[in-house]
C-alpha cells in the first residue's frame, strides 16, 4: 500500500500521486509492534498560545471601553 505524505489517504501500489492533493505517493512502511510512544506536549508554546489569547482579549475589552466611552 501507498499512502499521501499530506492527507493520509491510502492508494493501492499502482498509484503514483494522491487524487485529493495531486502529491507524490510513498510506500508505507509497518509501524513497529507494540505500544505507540506518546506525543510530548509541547509547553512553551501552548503557555504562549495562552498569554496570546488572554492578551487578545484584554485588548478588545480596553477597546471596547475605549471606543463606549468616546462618545
Amino acid at each position: 500500500m501507498k499512502r499521501c505524505p499530506i492527507c493520509e489517504t491510502q492508494y493501492s501500489n499502482e498509484a503514483d500521486y494522491c487524487l485529493k492533493c495531486k502529491t507524490l505517493l510513498q510506500d508505507q512502511e509497518e509501524p513497529p509492534p507494540g505500544p505507540r510512544p506518546k506525543q510530548k506536549i509541547n509547553v512553551k508554546g501552548l503557555v504562549t498560545a495562552i498569554i496570546a489569547t488572554f492578551a487578545f482579549i484584554g485588548l478588545m475589552i480596553f477597546l471596547y471601553h475605549l471606543l463606549a466611552n468616546a462618545g
